[in-house]
């Protein structure tokens, strides 16, 4: 599981006069991540044979930036 930075898609980059990445959902997705894996963990601490992996898109390079 795991979240990108979704403020950095095309649809809400097109939506910021600059054209460049909306800060508000890129924070909402790095509240959902820390929240995500505080849960997990738990959950996991719980259910001691479960499983699960993490997805860290945060750190990707936004959509359509090139390095």
């Amino acid at each position: 599981m795991g979240m990108s930075n979704t403020g950095c898609i095309p649809s809400q980059r097109w939506q910021n006069d600059t054209g460049g990445c909306m800060e508000e959902p890129n924070d909402v997705a790095r509240r959902f991540k820390v929240v995500m894996t505080n849960v997990m963990q738990d959950l996991s601490s719980e259910l001691g044979e479960m499983t699960y992996s993490c997805f860290d898109g945060i750190h990707l390079p936004p959509v359509g930036k090139h390095r």
